[in-house]
């Protein structure tokens, strides 16, 4: 018999997509699952929904809470979870038929803690591409697949497209009440593994709603922020040479937060205070972002010569910062009439496709 794999599938009020979840994981090729599905006080039929599929399928346990928000819902599963694996699949997306065996196999052939898969973002399931059927495995130390998820290059921060050692996640949990819950956790679990293990072949469907929480902004968007700044004290205390590497994603990420701010400012009556404290933050790690040296050596070291891609982020964001340390708004006008040109020119293309 082999080892027993949970499968964690938080649900809130996804009707329309929970059979196509369910039943994607119900045919996994690897046989041998636990599947806890949390409905986090679901208002639509999505409680209903699992209770129809826990009566067909003797693997499948349903769990019924108070809504506590995705972070909490899986924490539940991770603490029911009896498995000597564990994984994770959102309940509005699915995976291919063999992705757990996929990700299993590797660990066991290759001696590492995780294993890790591509993924495929789709709008509409004819989108969906069958994976190639050749494969290659790269594996990792723990420091680089640190570095790598944080900079989201190699190795991803979505906590979804893995395969873990249960035991990796006994001191670890999502942080309750907050989005962007995997930039705040995954990171911690690589360093917790001795070797990462991933597999280009694109086996998780990662489905985009146009109402998503990546397309439109609140105040909670801004845990993103909170969670980068982590991530950053997180590496200057425990990898400090990777800092000229770990900034290139903290900027990416914050100058745009920074800019969607400036866009929404009169929507928020302290926006201002914000605005002020996140230059002031982004000042912190000016040094590492401007260190070409220093950058050329440590990516050289961890990467080897795969980071043509990192140096080229890497120039883009020095312009945008540039602009930033002249005048905010400088920095927010030049970068605003290139969001428009960029939709200018969009624009025909999709009429064209519709």
């Amino acid at each position: 018999m082999k080892p027993l794999i949970s499968v964690v599938v938080p649900v809130f009020n996804v009707e329309k997509y929970l059979p196509r979840c369910i039943e994607s994981i119900i045919r996994q090729s690897y046989k041998d699952l636990e599947i806890l599905l949390v409905d986090d006080g679901s208002s639509d039929g999505s409680g209903r929904i699992c209770d129809q599929y826990g009566k067909i399928d003797k693997r499948i346990k349903v769990i019924h809470k108070k809504n506590g928000g995705l972070s909490d819902a899986r924490n539940v599963g991770i603490d029911l979870a009896r498995g000597n694996y564990i994984g994770f699949v959102d309940s509005d997306d699915y995976i291919h038929e063999d992705m757990y065996l996929s990700l299993y196999d590797t660990i066991r052939l290759n001696g590492c803690d995780i294993a890790e898969v591509g993924y495929q973002t789709f709008f509409h399931d004819d989108d969906i591409k069958d994976p190639d059927d050749y494969s290659r495995v790269i594996l990792y130390t723990k420091q680089q697949a640190v570095i790598g998820a944080i900079v989201n290059h190699q190795c991803q921060t979505y906590v979804w497209n893995k395969l873990y050692k249960k035991e990796l996640w006994n001191k670890v949990r999502f942080p309750k009440g907050k989005l962007f819950e995997d930039e705040f956790t995954t990171y911690k679990i690589f360093n917790r593994s001795a070797k990462v293990a991933v597999l280009n072949k694109k086996m998780y469907y990662y489905f985009q709603r146009e109402k998503s929480i990546a397309h439109t902004f609140s105040i909670k968007t801004l845990d993103h922020c909170e969670a980068l700044n982590q991530m950053m004290r997180f590496i200057e205390s425990e990898y400090p040479e990777a800092l000229p590497i770990s900034c290139i994603k903290y900027y990416k990420n914050n100058l745009w937060h920074l800019q969607d701010l400036l866009v929404n400012r009169k929507k928020l009556a302290n926006s201002q205070q914000l605005i002020d404290q996140m230059i002031k933050e982004l000042m912190t790690y000016r040094q590492y972002l401007e260190n070409n040296k220093k950058f050329i050596g440590t990516v050289h070291k961890l990467f080897m010569n795969d980071y043509s891609e990192l140096l080229t982020q890497r120039k883009k964001i020095k312009f945008v910062f540039f602009l930033l340390k002249r005048s905010v708004w400088l920095f927010y006008i030049i970068l605003r009439c290139r969001w428009m040109a960029r939709r200018m020119i969009a624009l025909p293309r999709k009429m064209l496709r519709s």
